[in-house]
């Protein structure tokens, strides 16, 4: 072979292979040695056709349109005979599956939203997490890094982790978040916190806001839960996820284990390279024409009014149509899709009762009349589902014969015996046993699986009694170790409660009193600007007073100053009379006192030690606006600038434009400043 040749056999290996595979895998594929897997992979490489890691490589797209191109146009046939054998029901649900793959990981980065995703729920063996596996197998995938076992997990490893580096804190997301799909395995064993971070990736958004961030969740998502054990069986699945999934009910094959054993050992045992989905070359188109989505539309029609309310929408049908238009290749009629994506939708939605209307199934002339050629493909999945139903009704008529033929309460005690140790073993199966006893956990767990298979299968009364018998000694011990398991469990959860309310209460105490302490800041910055204001108030009709030096013809000064009072209501001036003994004596001292009012006296200045001489009704500096009158102003107005300057010095208020104010040299007392109390007490005021 020569070198030419040999990249040519890789590339196409490659293709085969699903697009990735370890550098030695090419070269065993090959037969070659190391130094020649080298030199072949170099040039693929330096073409453009590979990239990859030192230990992996990977075909880009380029090495799609070369090596790949032939094999992609046969993709659905890849699928039609992958999924051959399935229940009709698991294979429209993993049709979807696949279909919503594709649309979310090359439409993912236009179309943001309405993304579909899966769940199936059903007992123990009845194909949940063999669906998730054939997936992987499908794409290509590997098995255990795409399956997450939900109850390993916590709330805080879901999705990603917080790491400390130089900038701080930040959220790392996890490497399942890029992904192409996620298998949730074990859902309904997980403690509830874990559930709620599981339960974002069946959002349908893209974007999701984890921690401080908004990061992406590319993988398609497939849930897989057990059902209770009593009750609702759909009590694990919260309404407004089950509307925006896809959702199979696996339980109509509980007790045919068996039959998806065999047929995954026959496939598995004979899948060939060519049983692959080449993911990355699967481009679908960006959108469907009007023709399609009027097809899609008539989906809701063939459902009930429950059915309905959990519908996923259009655009979620839509997106799961372009998906299956890339498997149908190149021209592939989008009407067909979207009718082969209906069918599968409705197919799988009545799996769960009461979801999808009675003969809603079309006929199947009438398909092939709608659709000519492509009708082929959709025909078969019609007849699929029809076979299925009869077989269900044919198993069911011969179950209720052979019950017929038996011992009814042989029967019945054997199914609640068998009933019983499954019970234990799931309750075992859903505690986190301590490792010292998980070695007896593992014996009891083989021990009562064997006796309830042999109770379901008894038709005898020595043979119940038997079996009985033996069940008694497993189904004591495994109760005694759930107990123990279980006050374990229960104790740990106290103190887990314990500890969160005490948190809890600790935070409200101090969100409390945080609040408290704001109120009591707010009120009194509120007291003080409105002090701030009765201040001003105060001050202006006195500045305009000080600034006057002109007096009007008529104008006394000296009667305007008199009738002033400060904030505190004590008069600006208080006049004196001058003693007895310096007044005139008899009647003129009597007339100058009382009725002239032209005794002497002296006019003295509140909170200042200013005196003026003059009479009740005159005095000479006080007759005219200038010095005088200042000096009977400054005194009040020094008071109220002070308490002003240190009210806006503590709300952090503008200075405001007022007359410089100064003090008669020589001053002295204690001015009052009662109309500041709050100034007064705050900044010790008129001390």
């Amino acid at each position: 072979m020569t070198p030419v040749e040999r990249v040519e056999a890789a590339g196409r290996w490659l293709a085969q292979a699903g697009g990735s595979a370890l550098r030695r895998d090419v070269g065993a594929a090959l037969g070659v040695n190391h130094a020649r897997q080298a030199e072949v992979l170099a040039a693929l490489v330096a073409a453009g056709m590979v990239t990859g890691t030192r230990l992996e490589v990977r075909l880009t797209d380029a090495g799609w349109a070369r090596f790949g191109g032939v094999e992609q146009v046969s993709a659905g046939e890849v699928l039609d005979r992958v999924l051959d054998g399935w229940p009709y029901t698991h294979r429209a649900f993993l049709e979807l599956l696949v279909c919503a793959v594709i649309a979310r990981h090359h439409l993912g980065a236009q179309r943001r939203e309405a993304h579909l995703g899966f769940i199936a729920i059903g007992e123990t063996g009845t194909g949940k997490s063999a669906m998730g596996g054939l997936v992987c197998h499908l794409f290509g995938l590997p098995g255990p890094l795409h399956k997450m076992h939900v109850p390993a997990h916590t709330a805080g490893s879901m999705l990603g982790r917080r790491v400390q580096d130089a900038d701080g804190w930040r959220f790392v997301p996890a490497p399942v978040t890029r992904l192409p799909f996620v298998m949730l395995d074990e859902f309904d064993k997980a403690e509830e916190p874990v559930q709620r971070r599981a339960w974002l990736f069946l959002d349908g958004s893209l974007d999701q806001q984890l921690e401080d961030q908004v990061h992406e969740l590319l993988p398609t998502p497939l849930l897989t839960a057990n059902p209770p054990r009593s009750g609702d069986r759909y009590a694990h699945l919260r309404q407004e996820y089950r509307r925006r999934s896809v959702v199979l009910d696996t339980g109509a094959m509980a007790g045919r284990s068996h039959e998806l054993e065999d047929l995954l050992g026959r496939f598995y045992a004979t899948a060939a390279a060519t049983d692959r989905l080449h993911l990355d070359a699967l481009v679908p188109p960006a959108a469907l024409d009007a023709s399609a989505l009027e097809v899609l539309r008539t989906v809701r029609h063939a459902l009930t009014p429950h059915g309905a309310e959990e519908f996923p929408g259009l655009r979620a049908l839509e997106l799961a149509t372009l998906g299956r238009c890339a498997l149908l290749g190149d021209g592939a009629d989008q009407a067909a899709a979207a009718y082969a994506t209906g069918v599968a939708y409705l197919q799988a939605s009545e799996s769960v009762p009461g979801q999808v209307a009675e003969g809603w199934i079309p006929d199947l002339a009438a398909v092939h009349d709608a659709l000519g050629a492509d009708a082929a493909g959709i025909a078969a999945a019609l007849e699929r589902g029809r076979a299925g139903r009869r077989q269900a009704q044919d198993q069911a008529a011969a179950g209720r014969a052979r019950k017929a033929r038996q011992d009814l309460d042989v029967l019945e005690r054997g199914e609640r015996l068998a009933e019983r140790c499954r019970q234990a073993v799931a309750a075992i199966d859903g505690r986190k046993v301590d490792p010292a006893r998980k070695a007896e956990a593992a014996g009891l767990r083989r021990v009562l699986r064997r006796h309830a298979t042999t109770a379901a299968q008894v038709t005898t009364a020595s043979g119940l009694a038997e079996v009985t018998r033996q069940a008694a000694d497993p189904l004591e011990r495994a109760g005694r170790l759930l107990a123990v398991v279980t006050t374990d469990r229960d104790a740990a959860k106290r103190a887990k409660q314990e500890d969160a309310e005490q948190d809890r209460n600790a935070r409200q105490a101090a969100k409390a009193e945080h609040s408290r302490a704001r109120s009591a800041l707010a009120a009194g910055r509120r007291r003080d600007r409105e002090e701030l204001a009765r201040a001003v108030a105060a001050a202006r009709p006195l500045e305009a007073l000080y600034a006057r030096t002109t007096t009007r013809p008529g104008e006394r000064p000296l009667d305007v100053l008199r009738d002033l009072r400060a904030p505190n209501g004590e008069p600006l001036l208080r006049y004196t009379a001058a003693p007895a003994s310096d007044r005139a004596r008899g009647w003129r001292g009597v007339l100058e006192t009382t009725v002239l009012g032209s005794a002497p006296g002296t006019w003295r200045v509140a909170g200042s030690g200013a005196v003026f001489t003059g009479t009740l009704h005159t005095c000479s500096e006080l007759m005219q606006w200038g010095a005088g009158t200042r000096a009977v102003l400054a005194p009040t107005l020094d008071a109220i600038h002070q308490a002003e300057d240190e009210l806006r010095s503590y709300l952090g208020a503008e200075e405001r434009r007022r007359p410089q104010v100064a003090t008669r040299a020589g001053a002295s007392g204690t001015h009052p400043v009662a109309m500041l109390p709050a100034a007064a007490a705050r900044y010790g005021l008129g001390r």
